[in-house]
């Protein structure tokens, strides 16, 4: 018996403790958006969102937005509306990493006027994703657009 009470007196002097650390090893949620930098006539727009939940705390998704605005021209190039598209997860646990959204997008294109198309132009991309810990963003730019000799008429 003695043995076993000096044994447990040595155990809890060197630090020994069968409690769990209360700290979390986590502590951000970022948001990633990865697509190609320059689309021309007939590519789709794709882009896929990845968010990184390093919080110590499940996050609920509830929707995807793309705002596109121009930047720049050599002719009569004009962003897309802005669109919000259902996540494809709506939970995201603690220290877990989720594709939230894959967007592919209808082909770039020109008015019927302006067809066939000979213009660049650059546009900015925001992107956001709506969860219960607040919007996470990311903006990319200049995303180029190609459309010399473009045939692909806007629906």
């Amino acid at each position: 018996m003695r043995w076993a009470l000096a044994l447990l007196a040595f155990a809890a002097a060197c630090g020994h403790d069968a409690s769990p650390p209360d700290a979390c090893p986590y502590d951000s949620i970022t948001l990633d958006v990865t697509g190609p930098d320059t689309f021309r006539c007939h590519d789709p727009f794709r882009a896929t969102f990845t968010v990184s939940n390093m919080s110590c705390q499940s996050i609920e998704v509830t929707s995807v937005e793309i705002v596109p605005s121009l930047i720049t021209s050599t002719g009569s190039c004009a962003a897309s509306a802005p669109s919000t598209y259902p996540p494809l997860v709506s939970t995201i646990a603690p220290g877990k990493i989720a594709v939230v959204a894959n967007v592919t997008g209808s082909p770039f294109c020109c008015a019927p006027a302006a067809c066939p198309a000979d213009y660049e132009c650059d546009e900015k991309y925001d992107f956001s994703v709506i969860t219960s810990a607040g919007t996470l963003t990311e903006t990319v730019s200049p995303v180029h657009i190609e459309l010399p000799g473009c045939d692909v008429i806007c629906p």
